[in-house]
C-alpha cells in the first residue's frame, strides 16, 4: 500500500514542501522492510528494520524535477519527479518491495520519512544486473487529496 508518513506530512506542514524538494531521495526497501508498514517514525534511522536494498551496485538516488502542485482536475496535490533510475542493478538477498522517499538532512538520524510507494506494476522486483528505472505513475509517487 502506498502512503504519506506522519512526519512527511508535518514536515510539509512546518516547513512548507518547496524547501525540501531538491533533498528527496529514494531508498529502496526488500521484504521484511517494516517501511512498509510504520507510518509514525519522525527518523529513517527509527526503523525497527529498514531492510534497505542490498545489492553492492545500488545507492540512494536523489529525486529529481521534483514538483508537489496542485492538479485542479482531481483535485489534489501531486509529488511528481523524473524517471528514478538504478543503472546494473544486480540481485538483493529478498525482493524489492517499495520505495521509501525521504527527505534527506545530513543523515538518517535526521532525515525525515515523507512517503512509501509500493505500486503496480513496479513492485516487487529483484534486480537481473540490468538497470532499473521506476517512471512515477500519473499523479506522481505521492499524493494529498481524492
Amino acid at each position: 500500500m502506498t502512503f504519506w508518513c506522519d512526519y512527511g506530512l508535518d514536515d510539509i506542514g512546518d516547513n512548507g514542501a518547496a524547501g525540501a524538494l531538491s533533498n528527496l531521495w529514494a531508498v529502496l526497501v526488500m521484504a521484511g522492510s517494516s517501511a512498509a508498514t510504520e507510518r509514525s517514525v519522525p527518523f529513517v534511522a527509527g526503523y525497527a528494520d529498514l531492510q534497505e536494498y542490498d545489492d553492492a551496485s545500488y545507492a540512494r538516488i536523489n529525486l529529481t524535477g521534483v514538483t508537489f502542485a496542485l492538479n485542479l482536475t482531481t483535485h489534489r496535490k501531486e509529488l511528481v519527479c523524473d524517471p528514478v533510475p538504478w543503472p546494473l542493478l544486480a540481485a538483493a538477498s529478498a525482493n524489492c518491495i517499495g520505495m521509501l522517499i525521504i527527505h534527506k538532512i545530513t543523515s538518517d538520524a535526521d532525515s525525515i520519512p515523507w512517503g512509501f510507494y509500493n505500486g503496480s506494476p513496479a513492485f516487487p522486483f529483484n534486480g537481473i544486473g540490468d538497470n532499473v528505472q521506476l517512471t512515477p505513475p500519473p499523479g506522481g509517487f505521492l499524493r494529498l487529496g481524492n
